[in-house]
Order: C-alpha cells, then sequence, then structure tokens
C-alpha cells in the first residue's frame, strides 16, 4: 500500500518590474558577449561619477537576447557616453535600448490565509527574456502567493504586490473542489474580503463536509496507514498516540503484534509490581498507550490505523479521490444556501447525501478490525495463574 503525501506543483506568473519613468538611452554601436563597455548616446538621467552600482537592462522585455547587467558607476569607463558592467551574456546591437531597471529580483511569499504572516518562500531572479518572470511553487503549505521586487546590490525593496490566487488547482484539492461547487451553486468567490463567500469562508465549508462524511463514516478503507516513527524508551511505560489516529487496528512491538488489555486488568497487573522486558501488551490511558511489561530497552514500535483526513485545509491541500465528489456537492449546497437560493441548495444536498451514501456502501467496513476481541479476567486469583501476564 503506498503511503506519503503528493507532491503539489502551482505554475505562478509575475509582471516584471514595471520601467515606466526610468532613464534610457540607446547603444551606439555593436556590443558582443563578455563585452564590458557599452557605449550609448547619453548617460543623462543615469547616476554616474562613484554613485551606488545600479543595474541597465539591455535590450526589451520579452526579446530572447534581453539582458541586465550591474553598472560600476565608480569606474572612469562609466561616463557622458558609456557604461562599465559586468560582462555581457548575449551580443546586442546599435540602436538597442539600455534602461536603468530598479529591481533585478523578486521575493516570494506565501501565506495560508487571506491577509495572513507573509512567510518568504524564495527570491528568483527576474527572467527579462519575457513581459513575466515564471516560477513554479513544489509544496501543499501555501495557498496564497505575495511578492516584493528586490535589488540585491543595495538591498531595496518595492511594495507588496495584492494578493495572488492559483487559478489552477490539481483534481484533488481544495480549491478545485471549491471552483467546481461554485459552478454547481452557479455563484462565484466575493473579491470583497468582507464578502460572504471568500475564500476562507469556502475552506470552512471544505472542512464542515469533511467532517461530515467522517461523522456518517469514520473508517475507509483507504484511510489505513502505517506510522513507524516511533520506538519504546527503556524504563518509559508509554508510548504516544499518533496525532492523525482515528481507529487503531493494531501496534508492533520489536515486529511483534502485542495485545489490548483493559486498564483495569493494567492495573491489576501492575499493581506493586516494576516489571521489565519486551511489550506484549497494551492499554489506553491519559490519551496514550501504556506498555506491559515497561519496555526495558529501546524497540522498534508500528502502528496499523485508520487516519483522520487532514483539518487546517488550504486551497492546495489535497483530499482523498473518494471524498471529492461527495465534497463538491456539499460545497454547492452550502454555496446556495448563503446566497439564498434555497432550492439549489436543498437540491445539491440530496445530491451530496447520495453521493455519500454510494461511496459508503461501495467502501463497506471490515467485518473485524483487529484481533478478536479481548476478555477481561473478573479476578487474577485462581487455580492455574500460568497465564498471567506480571
Amino acid at each position: 500500500m503506498a503511503t506519503g503525501t503528493q507532491q503539489t506543483f502551482i505554475k505562478l506568473k509575475f509582471a516584471n518590474p514595471p520601467l515606466d519613468g526610468q532613464p534610457r538611452t540607446y547603444l551606439t554601436s555593436d556590443v558582443s558577449a563578455t563585452d564590458t563597455t557599452t557605449p550609448v548616446r547619453s548617460t543623462s538621467g543615469f547616476v554616474i561619477t562613484g554613485a551606488v552600482d545600479y543595474y541597465n537592462l539591455y535590450g526589451s522585455y520579452g526579446e530572447e537576447k534581453a539582458e541586465y547587467k550591474l553598472v560600476d558607476a565608480s569606474d572612469a569607463a562609466t561616463d557622458a557616453d558609456s557604461f562599465k558592467v559586468a560582462a555581457l551574456s548575449f551580443s546586442h546591437e546599435a540602436s538597442d535600448p539600455v534602461t536603468r531597471i530598479p529591481f533585478n529580483q523578486i521575493i516570494v511569499y506565501g501565506l495560508t490565509v487571506t491577509g495572513g504572516t507573509k512567510n518568504e518562500i524564495e527570491i528568483i531572479d527576474i527572467d527579462a527574456s519575457r513581459q513575466y518572470t515564471a516560477y513554479t511553487y513544489e509544496g501543499s503549505t501555501y495557498a496564497i502567493f505575495v511578492i516584493a521586487y528586490y535589488n540585491s546590490n543595495t538591498g531595496d525593496f518595492g511594495t507588496y504586490s495584492a494578493e495572488i490566487t492559483p487559478t489552477t488547482f490539481t483534481r484533488q484539492t481544495c480549491g478545485k473542489i471549491i471552483k467546481a461547487g461554485l459552478r454547481k451553486a452557479m455563484t462565484h468567490i466575493d473579491e470583497n474580503p468582507d464578502g460572504d463567500i471568500t475564500w476562507d469562508v469556502a475552506l470552512e465549508v471544505v472542512q464542515e463536509g469533511m467532517d461530515e462524511i467522517i461523522t456518517r463514516k469514520r473508517i475507509w478503507p483507504f484511510l489505513e496507514t502505517v506510522d513507524s516513527s516511533q520506538s519504546t524508551t527503556a524504563s518509559v511505560a508509554y508510548i504516544e498516540k499518533p496525532t492523525n489516529m482515528n481507529q487503531l487496528l493494531f501496534i508492533k512491538v520489536n515486529d511483534f503484534k502485542i495485545d489490548w488489555m483493559s486498564l483495569k486488568d493494567y492495573h491489576r497487573y501492575t499493581d506493586g509490581i516494576n516489571s521489565t522486558g519486551v511489550p506484549t501488551n497494551y492499554t489506553v490511558r491519559d490519551d496514550k498507550y501504556y506498555l506491559i511489561p515497561t519496555p526495558d530497552s529501546a524497540y522498534d514500535v508500528e502502528f496499523d490505523y485508520y487516519k483522520r483526513p487532514a483539518v487546517g485545509l488550504t486551497l492546495v491541500s489535497e483530499v482523498d479521490i473518494p471524498f471529492v465528489p461527495i465534497l463538491i456537492y456539499f460545497c454547492a449546497s452550502q454555496f446556495a444556501l448563503i446566497r439564498g437560493n434555497d432550492k439549489r441548495s436543498d437540491k445539491m444536498y440530496a445530491l451530496f447525501a447520495a453521493q455519500l451514501e454510494r461511496q459508503v456502501e461501495e467502501f463497506g467496513a471490515p467485518t473485524q478490525l483487529g484481533d478478536a476481541e479481548y476478555v477481561e479476567e473478573d479476578s487474577i486469583y485462581g487455580e492455574d495463574t500460568s497465564n498471567y501476564l506480571i
């Protein structure tokens, strides 16, 4: 059974920094790749004579050989009709434009919710050969993005852009589910952050739909997972539950399945006794699994269980494929209800309920979870006590 999280890729395009109002001139002769002196008509409007270095764009955005180079403003070759620059990467012809470009990089920030904290993801170089700079986000943490232009030479930042929300999502993402639900509800996301249906509200609706699905049926076979990240600690009687556990199937310690016993029997067996060794039994206490006997060393632990669907969803969070059509109809019913279209809301909810029941029937629960039922002992005192764990 394959486990893990499928990688998400979001392709974004950022407009390159505007050049309106920036000084511009033109080459007066051809220059070759690797040249460092570029003759121009005039450097009027550009800062020279020992000022801070800056970037010039050679060519125009969208041209194959367009590039920006750092000008050495303190070099004698940067004068009234020439720039001293880092070695060119391409050749350029006489009359090609030379424009001061205020920034050479873009800082990409990720947000989990609208108006949330801006978390720096990456700094990327501006692509002068296009009208925009493309970027692919590989991850599932962020669904909303903001950028700021950046000058890596001076450390200057531009203003933050407006929030950028991807227009396309993979089939299993919450963003795709929300968009499909909006279409079925014949409505749309409100651009106003105070609107009735914002992206944040829509994500809450997806989470509510997931809660309804799990309330109807807790155990779905495709949610079975194995966690082997823990090990026992010598003289520590318990191990922690996996945080996403919904229903335990069994526990293995040192590659052997251990048996469940009631908390009542656990107290009987451990009353006044502090035995250690390789655990053979476990019980639940204080939301932890207590082992019997107490481990005497570090042993590998393996949990086999049904996990809970993720909470704290974002637009790029993926849900399991069988839940996708169910959630689409649930979202549609709630979106229509918010818009006051009760008739369509009722219709979508009926389709949600029908889809859910079909999936419940298809993914019927196993006849038995884990091992045979444990029978609690009435007394630990009897003629034959050889089978008791002490």
